[in-house]
């Protein structure tokens, strides 16, 4: 999951719904159709059913290492061969493992935390005995059970009997075919760039209002500020003929001394700076790659500024595509040019009239 901000600039009679709506992203199902687009999968996943192989069964443990049972247990398995069919009692010192009927196990005993050498594959064939409320489900009590062979790798073909149709609905989950093109695969939007958004959300106050502004609006705030305190003065929407786009100088000689602590590595002076030291996950070169010197960073970091915006004409602009945890694919100078050229290519040339409205965008 990634948070980013959006700056969304409407003219009259537009709504930042509609000139977002065009890069939802599908996860829920509520995209609207206009935008989707059809991703047939049955090519890919016919390759992979006249190639691939699996195993004949799996262990139904939820531990990849298989089923753990004591020493006394994993003893009598070994005193069997491959097609026996016997009882063994199952203890509460097995600690949180059960066994359920019909279902199959590879099990082991281990006495160290390495991955166990030897496992004993099994197969419930009945309970006999459970103080289970489920009588299919045992934790303490008798079982009946019956050795089987290692499970053998086999095409997937094999697996399921030639059957194509029986393979994409249990091992690829497509159930059954999308009624509007008949085939199997999913609707999605090829633009997308977020999939839930709030006006102000993480980024609540970013815009300051003029003294004298008829406009400026306040939408919701994200649970990580919802006990900030912000400013009459600070709104997350107006007209731009409203909104104070002057430098800020506090936040200016911040910046300079944010850049005198993590570029230049000076000393802190106090217990805010060495906050800010701990609170910083980036390098030195990722601030020194993408501004020029203090002063531009510190000037650019102060002016406002997003990840992305939408014009009226609906176009999306973006210093690149962002991704999860925060990750964006711009290059360094990608990010330079859009910082250098944010004010004098989005918020120079707006129309006066127009409304921005700063967005909290998840994808």
């Amino acid at each position: 999951m990634s948070h980013f901000t959006v700056a969304v600039f409407t003219k009259e009679g537009q709504t930042i719904e509609e000139l977002l709506a065009p890069y939802q992203e599908n996860n829920m199902g509520d995209c609207p159709k206009e935008y989707l687009a059809f991703n047939d999968v049955e090519e890919e996943y016919r390759k992979q059913f006249e190639s691939d192989t699996r195993k004949e069964f799996y262990c139904n443990s939820n531990s990849s290492w298989g089923q753990e049972v004591g020493e006394d247990t994993f003893a009598t398995l070994k005193e069997h061969s491959i097609g026996d069919a016997f009882n063994i009692a199952i203890k509460k010192s097995i600690g949180l493992s059960y066994f359920k009927k019909d279902y199959t196990y590879k099990c082991y005993y281990n006495k160290t935390n390495k991955y166990p050498e030897e496992h004993i594959w099994l197969k419930v064939t009945d309970i006999l005995w459970t103080n289970h409320p489920d009588k299919d489900v045992c934790f303490e009590g008798m079982i009946r059970v019956k050795l089987i062979e290692e499970p053998k790798e086999i095409s997937l073909k094999e697996y399921y009997n030639n059957d194509f149709e029986l393979f994409i609905k249990e091992w690829a989950g497509y159930k059954e075919k999308d009624l509007e093109t008949g085939k199997y695969g999913y609707w999605e939007n090829p633009n997308a760039k977020w999939d839930w958004f709030q006006v102000g959300g993480r980024w609540s106050g970013l815009l300051k209002i003029k003294e004298k502004a008829t406009s400026g609006v306040t939408g919701t705030r994200s649970w990580t500020n919802e006990a900030a305190n912000i400013p009459e003065d600070k709104v997350d929407s107006a007209k731009v003929k409203d909104i104070d786009f002057s430098l800020d100088i506090k936040k200016y000689n911040d910046n300079l001394r944010f850049w005198e602590l993590i570029v230049d590595g000076d000393t802190p002076r106090n217990s805010e700076e060495e906050t800010i030291i701990k609170r910083n996950f980036n390098k030195p070169d990722y601030y020194s790659n993408r501004y020029e010197n203090k002063e531009q960073f510190a000037k650019l970091s102060s002016e406002f500024g997003t990840y992305a915006v939408i014009t009226p004409d609906g176009q999306w602009h973006s210093k690149g595509d962002m991704g999860w945890w925060g990750a964006s694919s711009e290059t360094d100078e990608e990010a330079k040019q859009w910082n250098k050229s944010f004010k004098e290519t989005f918020i120079d040339n707006a129309d006066p009239e127009w409304t921005l409205t700063v967005v909290d965008c998840h994808i």
